[in-house]
């Protein structure tokens, strides 16, 4: 295989992880639409099914780390982009000079917050709360970043048409706070 069909299949098998991921961060955040923002109230009423979602969600930010670490790589391998002493803001920087991402500083802080997320074990049911709304506010954006993605390598034609079946874009649109986080 040569360099270039290999760049190709890292691409295609890169961007099938990451539409599987995000379809996981939104069927894990779209458990929350009646409920975003939840405030601490509502989470300590949370039911069984709620809780594996919360816990679902979280697991699920690896979307993160996926786009990151692989898609974004892999995409700028396929533009001929060097990589390989390239930090991950860099490499997050050069998807946005390269039309696949709108917002790296978004993307960057969503990187922060899914450390935090994934990092810190709270049992106060307030701050519970806050790390949930802080998941589904990154959630959404996530899933639009790899829908940018998505969208940058089906435009720039980087993978051939029949790899991409069954890879469309990810719905996931949380509706506007109907009611807003209790304050600590």
């Amino acid at each position: 295989m040569s360099p270039a069909e290999s760049a190709v299949e890292s691409l295609h098998s890169a961007l099938a992880d990451a539409h599987q991921a995000a379809v996981d961060v939104a069927t894990a955040a779209g458990v929350f639409v009646a409920d975003y923002v939840v405030t601490p109230t509502e989470y300590a009423g949370f039911g069984t099914e709620k809780l594996f979602a919360v816990d679902a969600l979280f697991h699920r930010m690896s979307l993160v780390s996926v786009m990151q670490d692989r898609l974004f790589r892999s995409i700028a391998v396929v533009e001929q982009e060097e990589v390989d002493r390239i930090s991950r803001r860099d490499l997050t920087e050069l998807m946005a000079k390269l039309g696949a991402l709108s917002d790296a500083a978004r993307f960057s802080e969503s990187a922060i917050a899914r450390n935090i997320l994934a990092h810190t074990y709270l049992s106060h049911v307030d701050d519970r709360a806050e790390r949930l709304n802080e998941a589904l506010r990154n959630a959404v954006f996530l899933v639009q970043a790899f829908n940018e993605a998505l969208d940058f390598v089906v435009r720039r034609r980087l993978l051939p048409v029949q790899p991409l079946t069954g890879l469309d874009p990810v719905p996931l649109s949380l509706p506007e706070a109907s009611h807003s986080v209790q304050p600590k």
